[in-house]
């Protein structure tokens, strides 16, 4: 009975946790892509994932919630994209207009944050994902490999590739030396994949590129 019980806790975690990378992903295509100041809020028990966009010119913070079955079935770089448009659609920008055409942007805006909020309240309660521990171990790893790509290019500058060897279940990440004309590879396995931080690893990867090109 108690191998049951922590085969369907390690189930629910590996779900939360891919769930959350993926909002971490979304925010930081968000952050070093478009420039939003952005901050995840996760709540496992309630099975809420959102997005807090904040902006000096707007009346009240900007929420973009999900489920986490919703968000790990969601393209991250649309998902970016379409949030990016509804926030910029929101701001007033101008500021020429009289005082009560700005306050009529404004509303829209407030009134743009609760159709988000009255869409997510509707959705139903924690829906398990149809998927093996091992499907969801494979998920969360290439969600954490796309990540560090993602940072590695959106906010260092550097083109990177992800490859995933899933056969030896070896995640790679390849980025590109255009001054050499080759690779600057680095490979995980799948354990080293989902212990790892993406933030930390792009960092550290980003060192042994910089160090590759100046030696």
């Amino acid at each position: 009975m108690s191998m049951t019980i922590n085969h369907a806790t390690t189930m629910q975690q590996l779900q939360h946790d891919w769930a959350g990378e993926k909002l971490s992903h979304i925010a930081s295509i968000l952050d070093y892509r478009y420039g939003i100041d952005v901050t995840c809020a996760m709540s496992k028990a309630d099975d809420d994932y959102s997005l807090v966009l904040k902006d000096e010119e707007l009346d009240a913070d900007m929420w973009v919630s999900y489920k986490s079955v919703d968000i790990i079935k969601s393209n991250v770089d649309r998902e970016a994209l379409q949030i990016w448009m509804m926030f910029v659609g929101a701001l007033p920008f101008d500021y020429r207009n009289t005082n009560q055409a700005d306050e009529s942007i404004k509303t829209d805006a407030t009134t743009s944050t609760k159709q988000v909020q009255e869409t997510v309240e509707n959705m139903p309660t924690t829906v398990r994902i149809d998927m093996d521990e091992e499907e969801l171990r494979r998920g969360l790893a290439s969600e954490k490999l796309a990540h560090i790509t993602s940072i590695l290019e959106c906010r260092y500058g550097i083109v990177a590739t992800p490859v995933i060897l899933a056969k030896h279940d070896e995640y790679q990440v390849c980025m590109e030396d255009l001054h050499e004309f080759a690779d600057v590879g680095y490979c995980y396995d799948i354990d080293d994949m989902l212990e790892c931080n993406a933030e930390h690893e792009a960092s550290n990867l980003r060192k042994l590129f910089v160090w590759h090109h100046a030696s």
